[in-house]
């Protein structure tokens, strides 16, 4: 499916059990020749949940990981946290897993988002 999309940066966003067990496939997805190019352009998968994990649901209206990435799009402050003045791929991601980890276990229910990054960040947007 990736090699059909013709983005220069691709994110893939699995919010579901056992969303981690994506990383087991993700080593197949690309030939070598994919690969370079993926470095690159930049592919970027993100699992909501380990690979034996389930991932909590209808949290505020959502998936906790969902409504974890929502709330980095929504306070770009938050997520930039090296002050560039940007929110990117990587930086969104990494303030989805800290937060979906914090509330999880506040909740008593552990959860380890996945994080896969090849290549290239992108910017998403600006910080005001």
């Amino acid at each position: 499916m990736s090699k059909k999309i013709k983005s220069l940066s691709q994110l893939y966003i699995f919010d579901t059990c056992h969303a981690g067990g994506v990383d087991a496939i993700v080593s197949g997805l690309y030939d070598a020749r994919m690969s370079v190019l993926a470095k690159k352009m930049g592919l970027h998968i993100y699992a909501s949940a380990g690979s034996v994990e389930t991932a909590l649901d209808g949290y505020q209206g959502n998936g906790l990981f969902t409504h974890a990435l929502l709330e980095g799009l929504k306070n770009g402050a938050a997520v930039d946290k090296d002050k560039s003045g940007a929110v990117t791929v990587k930086s969104l991601g990494i303030y989805a897993r800290e937060t979906t980890r914090e509330i999880s276990n506040t909740l008593g229910h552990p959860q380890t988002p996945l994080m896969i990054n090849f290549g290239k960040d992108s910017r998403l947007f600006e910080v005001r």
